[in-house]
């Protein structure tokens, strides 16, 4: 999307952790966290493991092409910690650990149901609005715009939903 902006191909892009080109106007709207998450069940079942030892005993579930995940990955294998096996999927049933910004593991159907694990690494991300300095605002771009800053405005700071969790 951030290269569609730069290129003129799309007005506005919202991005997660954007380059930050300078032909580009970045507006931060709110900043989230990606870790290891767990659900409540699976928790309870292996509450006698650390994080490292719970991560060597059951499937990592994850996307591998996020940069997020890749940087995870890496600090585990520094730290010397490899899962059993990893799986590209989502976490809620139990089968095993996840890797899911926090934001969405503390929402909707997931409150409650999944737990950070704490004294792992974490990568921070800021999600942005991106458009080219030089390009006109239209109407519609520029409603656009104001509301996408006014919701990311009443989102709860990321350090309420780090101690909701």
């Amino acid at each position: 999307l951030e290269r569609a902006v730069v290129e003129r191909r799309l007005d506005l892009g919202l991005i997660v952790n954007p380059a930050r080109h300078d032909d580009c106007v970045v507006v931060d709207l709110f900043h989230d966290r990606v870790g290891f998450v767990v659900s409540a069940a699976l928790h309870r079942r292996h509450r006698r493991l650390s994080p490292a030892a719970l991560l060597a005993e059951v499937p990592l579930l994850h996307v591998p092409e996020l940069a997020q995940t890749q940087y995870l990955l890496g600090a585990l294998k520094r730290d010397g910690v490899t899962p059993p096996s990893q799986l590209t999927c989502l976490v809620l049933d139990g089968v095993g650990v996840g890797v899911l910004p926090y934001r969405v593991a503390s929402h909707g159907v997931t409150k409650k149901r999944l737990l950070q694990l704490d004294a792992l690494p974490v990568f921070d991300d800021v999600i942005t609005l991106v458009r080219r300095f030089d390009l006109p605002m239209t109407a519609g771009a520029r409603a656009l715009t104001d509301e996408l800053r006014a919701h990311g405005s009443r989102m709860p700071p990321l350090e309420e939903v780090l101690s909701a969790g």
